[in-house]
């Protein structure tokens, strides 16, 4: 058998962040997805669906993180063909991004249903959580923004546009990783412990 490598820099292994990146189809999603995987990758103008999930993983660091850690992103679909597997996608996830179209808001029922399933499902608290409403590139005309969800109203929610203000995104996502990062890392711990133990 092979045995593992160790980098010689990193004498324990990286912690990794399982986030997931939901909400409703043509919101939005995979670009945001794509973005906070690769930074300089282009949003796309051409509306394309997930199929089930899309897995990106990356190391980054946050500013308030001192170190560096690896995010497993799982883009999931917002197709309901789908909703059998949500729960099982949810399933030890350390923080959630809900994306929702800013010209196509998705209704109470919908939110709650993204919520109960991916946020509460998962047990992600709302620091772990961030509620982005999102222009879309790909919508020939923009409508003028719409309420949020009555379910969403006391979220903490961003309003993004990626061509226009990526630093804001940027922003909201730092915000929620940190939050994850510290989830996932007190988990590892607890695990480490009970293994010791």
């Amino acid at each position: 058998l092979a045995q593992a490598r160790r980098d010689p820099k990193r004498p324990f292994p990286m912690t990794t962040v399982k986030i997931l990146v939901v909400g409703p189809g043509k919101s939005g999603k995979s670009t945001i997805a794509n973005f906070l995987a690769d930074p300089a990758s282009q949003p796309s103008k051409v509306y394309r669906p997930t199929q089930g999930v899309r897995i990106l993983e990356f190391e980054t660091k946050v500013p308030k993180v001192k170190a560096q850690f690896k995010v497993e992103l799982w883009d999931v679909s917002g197709d309901r063909q789908y909703e059998g597997c949500w729960p099982a996608i949810a399933r030890t996830a350390h923080g959630a991004v809900l994306v929702l179209n800013a010209d196509d808001m998705a209704s109470d029922a919908d939110a709650e249903l993204w919520l109960k399933t991916f946020i509460k499902g998962a047990g992600i608290r709302v620091s772990q959580t961030a509620v982005l409403v999102n222009k879309c590139m790909y919508l020939a005309q923009a409508a003028p923004d719409v309420a949020l969800p009555k379910c969403l109203e006391k979220a903490p929610a961003t309003r993004t546009n990626l061509t226009e203000d990526p630093d804001a995104l940027r922003s909201a996502l730092d915000v929620m990783l940190e939050a994850a990062y510290k989830a996932a890392k007190e988990t590892s711990d607890r695990e480490e412990s009970s293994i010791l133990s």
